[in-house]
């Protein structure tokens, strides 16, 4: 498949290209690498539409300078640029997330990810504040779902730590894919998952993990809180610190309370009971 590389040259390049990339969520790109001046997103070409991007985010915003760049990229090998920038991850001194050819090290939990594309390695904030949130928890969930599993890894844990069902649900096949062969890769070939998205969720949980993006879960959080169990808790994460009184206002409407948070960087992520 041909894909379109999209370069963003970003100045001041922290936080701006972490801000950049949430709000470049919204289009078709399959993988991002950041770069030291900015990032490059690639999309396959029979999605990309040029006049799509000509007024991409922060363009005219007065505190940043971003430049953009197209060109195709006939073939782009996602795992060889993964291997030559994935290093082990630790979370809270507790979970190790590791590639197959990195040594096992004695940590409480193990995941060992292979993606088959950019996302899901743990090394992004709003993943690893996930996994820290999840293992601060006292008790292990048994039914849980993750909503935009991309490559399991949230999923995996869930398993580690004692879930009894999971279930993990993406809109790319090709996520569902990898999740299946990281799940069997970590002996979880119990978990189940499924191309979709929230229409495709039957059942109760009493987790939910939502690590997407603040739009999306604007829009799915009331249908997410149908199937959540009585005492159960939504982890959302994926939106910017700067979006937060925003978040707080949908939450309280929506009937959430706010039980604990976490921030990285220009990222935060947060746990919710029902009210």
């Amino acid at each position: 498949m041909e894909y379109i590389e999209c370069h963003f040259s970003v100045q001041p390049a922290e936080p701006w290209s972490e801000i950049l990339l949430a709000h470049l969520q919204d289009f078709p790109f399959e993988s991002f690498e950041f770069t030291g001046e900015g990032l490059k997103g690639f999309m396959p070409k029979d999605d990309f539409i040029e006049e799509q991007l000509e007024d991409f985010p922060l363009k005219n915003h007065p505190e940043v300078q971003v430049q953009m760049t197209i060109k195709e990229h006939p073939k782009h090998n996602w795992n060889e640029t993964w291997e030559q920038n994935f290093e082990p991850i630790i979370v809270g001194d507790q979970c190790l997330v590791r590639a197959e050819f990195h040594p096992a090290q004695d940590f409480p939990y193990e995941l060992v990810i292979t993606p088959k594309m950019s996302f899901g390695t743990g090394h992004h904030q709003t993943t690893q504040m996930m996994i820290q949130l999840m293992l601060e928890q006292q008790q292990s969930p048994p039914v849980v779902l993750d909503m935009g599993c991309g490559t399991g890894v949230l999923a995996i844990l869930a398993a580690q730590m004692g879930a009894q069902q999971v279930l993990g649900v993406d809109i790319d096949a090709w996520c569902i894919e990898n999740s299946v062969e990281n799940a069997a890769r970590n002996s979880c070939s119990h978990l189940r998952f499924v191309q979709g998205n929230i229409t495709q969720v039957a059942g109760q949980f009493d987790w939910i993990l939502a690590n997407i993006n603040r739009n999306v879960l604007h829009a799915d959080l009331p249908k997410l809180k149908t199937h959540l169990n009585p005492n159960g808790k939504i982890f959302i994460s994926g939106f910017l610190q700067s979006d937060w009184t925003a978040m707080q206002s949908w939450l309280n409407a929506y009937g959430f309370i706010i039980k604990g948070y976490e921030t990285k960087d220009a990222w935060m992520a947060a746990i919710l009971e029902c009210a």
